[in-house]
């Protein structure tokens, strides 16, 4: 009897803090800070893209409305790096504007080893520039069209700042479903679909664990 080994090569895992980027007028300025854990150098280099919702979908382009510095650096072995991420230009607008931050590993790959595979990451975080203006909460729930034997809810977000939920219970007559959450950014929306089993009505309500604003309920508008 044989028995194949396989090593995963973590000697460029990092950790990173914060996973999640606010800024603001009053805070024009944020530092990520990467951990470098291993025996390795390992070399980041830095990209901003803008992040947009239409059509129910996430879009992302490059853009230069955030400055990163520095934009590419070697981490030494059991060392830190911090990357400043700020604001080019002010939010002048009344919602809030969302990017990407991604942070990817670009070291050189070691040479080939049997039954070793080497992992590099790119790392994708979520930063927001917030409004000046009060946060405004304004979200419209309604059913929306699918295919045979499934059901479909969409949430309008009207408001002026993201709203992230961890998960939604959807309900109908006699019956109630859990599906994964997501982000819905301001004045966007975005649909979910789902399974009905045979003879189970479309769904009537809805409730949902977000992020920012606790547990929220409504009912479902055709």
């Amino acid at each position: 009897m044989s028995v194949s080994i396989l090593i995963v090569n973590s000697a460029h895992a990092v950790t990173i803090s914060p996973v999640m980027i606010e800024l603001s007028s009053a805070k024009r300025v944020v530092s990520v800070t990467l951990s470098n854990p291993s025996d390795q150098p390992i070399n980041f280099q830095a990209e901003t893209l803008s992040w947009r919702q239409s059509d129910g979908n996430d879009h992302y382009e490059p853009t230069d409305e955030l400055v990163i510095a520095p934009p590419i650096s070697q981490i030494p072995p059991k060392s830190k790096q911090i990357f400043r991420v700020a604001m080019r230009v002010p939010n002048l607008n009344n919602d809030e504007r969302a990017y990407r931050l991604i942070l990817e590993d670009v070291s050189e790959v070691s040479a080939p080893q049997l039954g070793v595979v080497n992992i590099r990451f790119r790392h994708n975080l979520p930063v927001f520039v917030v409004p000046a203006d009060e946060e405004k909460v304004s979200l419209r729930w309604s059913k929306c069209s699918a295919p045979a034997g499934q059901g479909c809810v969409r949430l309008d977000n009207d408001g002026n700042r993201r709203i992230r939920f961890l998960e939604l219970v959807v309900a109908g007559d006699g019956w109630q479903k859990t599906i994964s959450g997501g982000t819905v950014l301001s004045k966007s929306w975005k649909s979910w679909q789902f399974d009905l089993t045979r003879g189970q009505s479309q769904p009537v309500s809805i409730k949902a664990e977000t992020v920012n604003h606790g547990a929220i309920s409504a009912n479902l508008s055709d």
